[in-house]
């Protein structure tokens, strides 16, 4: 659950600083226009402490990271492949400076990686 609001948290802020890797391109902007949903509202509360992982939640785990972000990564895939490639690599890069990522385990940081990397290749496990 927390890593479905790290990987919600991560594709909002990556969507929203913009795709673009050239700085200088003057070029006309895209008009594609991606939203994403919040996959949990803010939680005031205490974090839940991290969970014990076992091969079938990090299997559960992959799986729900893919297809959280697997949806946005088709939609941009149809338009510039190459930008749903930034955007998914942009995504991995992005997790290890949220404060969210120190409290999962390697075995949960792994497998959500490997899941926003199958949604990239455009299929998520089943």
């Amino acid at each position: 659950m927390r890593t479905t609001i790290v990987l919600a948290i991560a594709v909002m802020s990556i969507a929203a600083g913009g795709c673009a890797s050239d700085a200088g391109d003057s070029a006309t902007p895209s008009s594609t226009t991606y939203t994403v949903q919040p996959a949990m509202p803010d939680r005031t509360g205490p974090a839940d402490p991290p969970p014990t992982t076992t091969a079938a939640a990090a299997s559960d785990l992959r799986a729900q990271s893919c297809q959280d972000i697997l949806p946005m990564l088709d939609e941009m895939r149809a338009t510039d492949p190459a930008a749903a490639a930034r955007m998914a690599q942009q995504t991995i890069d992005w997790f290890p400076t949220r404060p969210e990522w120190a409290g999962l385990s390697e075995a949960d940081r792994a497998a959500t990686i490997a899941g926003v990397r199958d949604a990239a290749a455009g299929s998520c496990p089943s």
